[in-house]
């Protein structure tokens, strides 16, 4: 079995919602050692996860290069969108109209 096959595998478990303790268990099972590693597996999944339907080699080199990957947010970045959510719903609270009337105008 090539890597493609091992990759739609893979996306298959992830579809039915298997978690990759249980697709690799299954890999194992029917594949035994020719099954991909675990590492691999959780790379597939955090893969799929973001979005990717693809299971092609030369799509994920294309994908690196012309797109910015998700990053992490840092403590301090996560507490400034959590203040400006609060601010933002004190502000559509006190005059709803206003708020929308706002955000509309900031959003044409």
């Amino acid at each position: 079995m090539d890597k493609k096959e091992f990759r739609a595998l893979m996306k298959h478990c992830f579809l039915m919602g298997k978690n990759t303790v249980e697709a690799k268990r299954r890999l194992d099972k029917r594949r035994g050692d020719s099954a991909p590693g675990k590492s691999t597996l959780i790379d597939w999944y955090a893969e799929f996860k973001r979005g990717r339907t693809n299971t092609d080699d030369a799509a994920d080199t294309i994908r690196h290069e012309n797109s910015s990957m998700p990053r992490l947010l840092t403590p301090d970045q996560k507490q400034r969108r959590v203040d400006d959510s609060e601010r933002c719903l004190e502000l559509f609270k006190r005059d709803r109209k206003d708020f929308l009337r706002r955000y509309s105008l900031l959003h044409t």
